[in-house]
């Protein structure tokens, strides 16, 4: 099925997870549209400074993918890295992640959510 821009749902949330400024979510698909254990599939999009506040995932992993821009990833165990254009991270169950735009285009990250 496909899903043109004009057809998502945006939904904007302030401080998401205890970050910083508007995270803007634009969701591909109803939950009801998914699969049973798709929890989430979206593009967010985050301005310079704007944050995902550190969060844990439990009973789920969740992947992000960088369309465009650049963010900075900090992991559960402190390690901070540069997600850059192409690269993905993966949050596995029981693990913990942050992300916050850094470059002055918005970073955009495709994210998918799948429960276990």
């Amino acid at each position: 099925m496909i899903v043109r821009p004009q057809e998502m749902r945006v939904e904007k949330r302030v401080n998401m997870r205890g970050g910083n400024g508007t995270a803007v979510l634009e969701h591909f698909y109803a939950a009801d549209a998914m699969p049973p254990k798709t929890r989430l599939a979206a593009r967010i999009i985050l301005e310079k400074g704007a944050s995902i506040g550190m969060h844990k995932h439990t009973g789920e992993s969740e992947i992000y993918y960088c369309v465009q821009g650049t963010g900075k990833v900090i992991e559960d165990d402190g390690t901070e890295k540069e997600l850059r254009v192409g690269d993905a991270t993966l949050t596995c169950t029981g693990g913990s992640h942050y992300l916050e735009g850094t470059s002055e285009e918005p970073c955009i990250i495709v994210a998918v959510v799948v429960l276990e």
